[in-house]
């Protein structure tokens, strides 16, 4: 069995899961944002799997290894972002994790343009998420020193 039907197996049944949790919701209004999405997402998966299974063997290469490496940096990472969005905030945390993960994606051609553009994007992405959270849609989100 492949890595796509792998993959489109996770999240099918993934999905599956989340569908028939929707129940543990009492309020209909509430349920129904979550029941769309996940209906994509089961929608998407079973697109995902059929092109698993019909493009078998097609352009099928040898690859480079999966960098394990580089996936549990990233893990320990959202790890302490987690854990320091409690002490910090959401915002202030969100910032550093932005900017960590978006130079450790990106260390093979960094520069020091590209780095500044790196961290001005990072402040954009975490202005909009406040202006989206806190501002439009009065968001509680964990708060800490600054925000």
């Amino acid at each position: 069995m492949n890595k796509e039907i792998m993959v489109a197996l996770v999240c099918l049944v993934g999905s599956l899961g989340l569908y028939s949790s929707l129940g543990t919701i009492s309020e209909e209004t509430a349920r129904t944002f979550p029941r769309v999405v996940i209906v994509v997402m089961i929608v998407l998966s079973t697109l995902l799997l059929l092109q698993g299974i019909l493009l078998r063997g097609l352009g099928q290469q040898k690859g480079k290894p999966f960098p394990w490496g580089r996936f549990f940096l990233l893990l320990g990472i959202i790890v302490a972002y987690l854990a320091f969005m409690q002490f910090v905030g959401f915002y202030v945390s969100a910032f550093f994790f932005f900017v960590i993960v978006s130079f450790l994606l990106g260390r093979s051609d960094l520069t020091l343009n590209k780095g500044a553009a790196r961290i001005m994007q990072s402040a954009v992405f975490t202005g909009v998420l406040f202006v989206l959270f806190k501002v439009l849609l009065k968001v509680q989100t964990p708060s800490g020193l600054l925000f």
